[in-house]
């Protein structure tokens, strides 16, 4: 007798499936039937392991930012460089991947925060948690420049976090648009203006 057809799809590959349609259209962009394309699962089967769609995108988001959401941020905390260039990499490095062509557009994360208005309860408060986590980071980076005389010690690291955490969602918001590289690498020029001059290399 035949075996029964084998499933197609095990919950980690299609979670990871799930991950690169919602990153690439955005949740209202996405359908169930764009879900069960990617996945190879059906609809029973994908509500019966998942949930609904709102359900599938949290779930998604949770391991994206369990995985590699937050790989952008790990040059934020390498101590002893001047600010400037700690900053100019980590606004480059968001603008690579906002206007980068050979996978999904941009951070799903910052993705998910500008598109805030249309996602469901639950992830907005993974955002919220996203995007406290990134203050904290930041103002991490800002208090040890303080400390190292990068800025001077009546700037508010709480306020530059809050400036810079501003230009990186610019930055994504122009990528969606249609700007160039080098035009959003003018707009990273003149948002690292605020810190001062960057030093100049030996």
């Amino acid at each position: 007798m035949a075996r029964g057809r084998p499933r197609k799809t095990d919950p980690d590959c299609a979670l990871a499936s799930a991950i690169k349609v919602f990153w690439t259209k955005g949740f209202e962009g996405t359908s169930l039937t764009d879900l069960v394309e990617a996945t190879g699962m059906a609809k029973p089967s994908l509500y019966a392991t998942f949930g609904d769609k709102e359900a599938i995108y949290t779930k998604a988001l949770t391991r994206y930012m369990e995985g590699v959401g937050d790989d952008v941020l790990d040059a934020l905390g390498q101590g002893g460089r001047p600010i400037q260039t700690v900053m100019r990499g980590y606004l480059e490095e968001v603008a690579d991947r906002a206007t980068d062509t050979s996978g999904p557009c941009g951070c799903f994360v910052v993705n998910s925060i500008v598109d805030a208005e249309n996602l469901p309860d639950e992830t907005k408060r993974l955002m919220d948690l996203a995007k406290r986590k990134r203050a904290e980071i930041l103002i991490r980076a800002f208090d040890a420049a303080k400390a190292r005389g990068d800025l001077p010690e009546t700037a508010s690291s709480a306020a530059l976090a809050d400036y810079f955490w501003g230009q990186t969602l610019a930055i994504a918001l122009l990528a969606r648009s249609g700007e160039s590289r080098q035009a959003i690498g003018h707009f990273v020029d003149l948002a690292l203006a605020v810190l001062g001059p960057e030093p100049v290399s030996a």
